[in-house]
């Protein structure tokens, strides 16, 4: 049964492609999808058993040497584990190439899957950010439809800026770092807890305007999980920083933000982004339609799990206009949708920037902007609190740092 198929009302004259893409298309990729999670079957002979009593014995002899029909795994149904759950990841945000073999398969990429998620992805983005858009600013909103980013200098009055950068440099809470390449970014998690101690930065976040502008990007009630966050560049002999490379987060349109708490400069490494590479239009989904063809098995594991890597000739062609780095004031806010392509800028060695950050990333494919109350809010905290101590004692079996590890000591936030 093909739940998404649609009926042939009048529309279907009109227009009768997409119903083409639904019915055809869509019930062939389906199809598809279960002839690899449910390998075919031997069949088993039906026999007709003679009432006399020697030849019902001989063909109850042949009959138990037939090869029994392998049962179906448990583990196809437990979730988490195995093809159903691989099925049940299509419908989220789940990108991986590698650990999802329905999403890397060649032959239901070719029938349009991976192009199929990536749209119906930004058209219920689109949607949920229709529903969010009362009282956020026309020019912000224009700006980020159009061009993927949102810029806001001289967000705070000078005196605030000036509290809040000296309250973030002060504060106390869990900081844990990731180290790729010569690059070590540090981020100090936001909990409610912390907040109680940073009256300034839970003044910013609980602001009306700042939450009304941060829902519409992200596309969600739910607000970003925010974090202070210390980039630190060239801090070892390592190969160079992979964030450094023209990239796109995921299939599906995603917020991050950043309150810049110092000047940014080519010295300690812009961000830089793709103007209207997160626009829809023929090139791009020619591009990733190429793209989900070679993925599974592209030799750059990020692209492989679903952050496609972009060369820089490709990069002009899906936007406007070339790569533009942003070398921004401190007091700078500035909002961007990482479905576009985007990098970190280089940076020399020794040099570092401070910042409030925030992301935002929730399943692309329900059409309501879900619920935005408190307690929900605090809870996505405890979550992703609990989700690291996890990585911790998984790689402390290994015998190895988690990706994202705590780092010890007072002074670990103020180094």
């Amino acid at each position: 049964m093909h739940l998404a198929a649609e009926s042939h009302v009048d529309r279907s004259i009109d227009g009768p492609a997409e119903f083409i893409q639904t019915n055809v298309v869509g019930t062939t990729v389906l199809l598809e999808a279960a002839r690899i999670i449910f390998p075919p079957m031997k069949s088993m002979a039906i026999w007709k058993v003679p009432m006399t009593c020697s030849r019902k014995l001989r063909h109850m002899r042949q009959a138990r040497r037939i090869r029994p029909v392998r049962p179906v795994p448990i583990t196809w149904c437990v979730p988490g584990t195995g093809p159903m759950a691989w099925l049940v990841e299509l419908f989220t945000g789940t990108k991986s190439f590698v650990a999802n073999p329905l999403i890397g398969s060649r032959r239901l990429n070719r029938l349009g899957l991976h192009v199929g998620r990536v749209a119906l992805a930004h058209g219920m983005m689109r949607l949920r950010m229709a529903m969010l858009s009362w009282r956020v600013p026309r020019e912000d909103r224009r700006q980020f439809i159009e061009q993927g980013f949102v810029l806001k200098r001289d967000y705070l009055p000078e005196d605030e800026y000036r509290a809040l950068v000296e309250e973030v440099r002060q504060g106390q809470g869990e900081v844990r770092q990731c180290i790729q390449g010569n690059a070590q970014t540090r981020r100090m998690l936001l909990a409610p807890e912390v907040l109680e101690k940073m009256p300034r930065t839970r003044a910013l976040l609980r602001d009306p305007a700042f939450r009304r502008l941060m829902r519409f990007c992200a596309g969600h009630l739910r607000m970003p999980i925010c974090h202070a966050e210390r980039v630190m560049n060239g801090v070892s002999e390592a190969s160079p920083d992979p964030q450094t490379n023209l990239h796109v987060d995921t299939f599906q349109p995603t917020m991050k933000f950043w309150l810049y708490l110092e000047d940014v400069s080519d010295l300690n490494g812009p961000f830089v982004f793709v103007p209207g590479s997160t626009r829809l239009n023929r090139e791009r989904l020619a591009w990733e339609y190429r793209m989900s063809q070679q993925a599974r098995e592209h030799a750059d594991r990020y692209t492989a799990r679903g952050s496609f890597r972009v060369e820089p000739e490709m990069a002009a062609r899906l936007g406007d206009r070339p790569p533009q780095s942003f070398k921004v004031p401190g007091n700078t806010l500035l909002i961007a949708n990482t479905f576009g392509v985007h990098a970190r800028g280089h940076a020399q060695p020794g040099t570092s920037r401070l910042a409030l950050w925030g992301m935002s990333r929730t399943n692309p494919f329900i059409p309501l902007p879900g619920l935005g109350f408190e307690s929900l809010n605090r809870l996505q905290y405890r979550v992703l609190q609990r989700m690291r101590r996890r990585e911790d004692e998984r790689a402390a079996v290994q015998g190895v740092l988690a990706s994202w590890h705590r780092v010890e000591g007072r002074d670990a936030w103020r180094q």
